[in-house]
């Protein structure tokens, strides 16, 4: 939408374009020397180059600012102040002038990565010359504000949609650990090790340059890496990680190629599939880790551990019953990713002025 080293062209009658040291004081973060090792139970909201991460008992500003992590893996990240406000190194702050410049209308502009120059490439950094410098859109202060109360009510809704998919996050959770025995076993199931009722293999491995980039899905032990021509694993797949990420759980239909990052269900035994992918997406497979540097789920660790499993009939009516459940996750994530788009396409209409927010 923006660029910060490029001025912006063809604005609405009433806009114009600005740099940010002719509406903004700007100035490095970090002025009372302060470290995460001052950080207090409450106090004065702390920004680091990570973002609000904490709070110190001194008090920097209070007007509304944006920060700007300058350097590291957040670079380009802005973050708009409520509330007094202390900033650690790193950082950028930007104080709008309340006449010319509405905090919350320059931090839609600011916060986007892609807008940014950056220098460096191992450690990417924006240099305080470049933010002093970066160009923005500015229209009327009364527009700026109409156009920031439209954002904010979509930041709202999507917030509100972010909780609602935690909730139902939460509820698939605590429903598998009691469906499937884990929190409260029930009495007339079997109790018996894992490998009497399905069976573990260690993926296989499959260097990049050899992936022929078809339709199956390589799966790594944190989801999918790339595509190949042919499948390595039974259908329906159950495949989790072995090293690195420990605990995700992923189902596949179709065919797929697990690494050897991963351990999937080479034999179900006449389990249900969709119960045992349920099973281990509430089975405590981290704790079973071992390592210190790289944890690594080594397969007949799992394999000896007595679990409770019910009949055939009864972990087809389980595992139902958590698709349902699961379903509602899926819309509820659906639903935020639908109002993250629409918020994007509507803020580059307003704040280009392609679309106009009326008085």
């Amino acid at each position: 939408m923006f660029r910060s080293n490029i001025p912006p062209q063809h604005l609405p009658d009433g806009w114009r374009p600005a740099q940010l040291s002719e509406i903004a004081t700007v100035h490095g973060g970090g002025r009372l020397k302060l470290n995460k090792s001052h950080y207090a139970e409450a106090g004065a909201r702390a920004y680091s180059a990570a973002g609000p991460d904490g709070f110190v008992e001194q008090v920097e500003g209070e007007a509304p600012t944006i920060v700007l992590s300058s350097i590291g893996a957040r670079c380009g990240k802005s973050f708009l102040t409520d509330g007094p406000w202390t900033t650690l190194a790193n950082t950028q702050v930007i104080t709008p002038r309340p006449a010319l410049a509405s905090a919350a209308f320059l931090h839609a502009i600011l916060d986007d990565e892609d807008y940014w120059n950056r220098s460096g490439s191992a450690q990417p950094f924006i240099k305080p010359s470049d933010v002093k410098g970066a160009w923005v859109t500015l229209p009327p202060l009364d527009e700026q504000r109409r156009i920031a109360q439209v954002l904010r009510s979509m930041d709202e809704a999507i917030s509100s949609a972010k909780s609602a998919h935690s909730k139902a996050e939460a509820v698939l959770s605590q429903s598998r650990e009691v469906a499937t025995g884990l929190s409260m076993e029930p009495p007339d199931w079997e109790r018996r090790p894992l490998l009497d009722f399905f069976q573990l293999q260690r993926g296989h491995d499959l260097p990049v340059q050899d992936r022929k980039g078809g339709d199956v899905p390589v799966i790594a032990s944190n989801g999918t890496v790339g595509f190949h021509n042919v499948s390595a694993a039974t259908r329906p797949a159950v495949v989790t990680g072995r090293s690195g990420t420990i605990g995700k759980v992923n189902y596949f239909d179709g065919p797929c190629w697990p690494l050897n990052t991963t351990l999937y269900v080479k034999n179900f035994k006449g389990s249900c599939p969709r119960y045992v992918y349920h099973f281990l997406s509430a089975f405590p497979l981290a704790d079973y880790a071992t390592g210190t540097g790289v944890p690594t789920l080594n397969r007949n660790d799992v394999h000896v551990v007595e679990v409770p499993w019910p009949e055939v009939a009864e972990q087809r009516s389980i595992a139902a019953a958590l698709d349902a459940i699961e379903e509602t996750v899926r819309v509820a994530e659906r639903e935020v990713l639908a109002l993250i788009a629409l918020k994007s396409s509507v803020a580059d209409d307003l704040l280009t002025g392609r679309v106009r927010v009326p008085a």
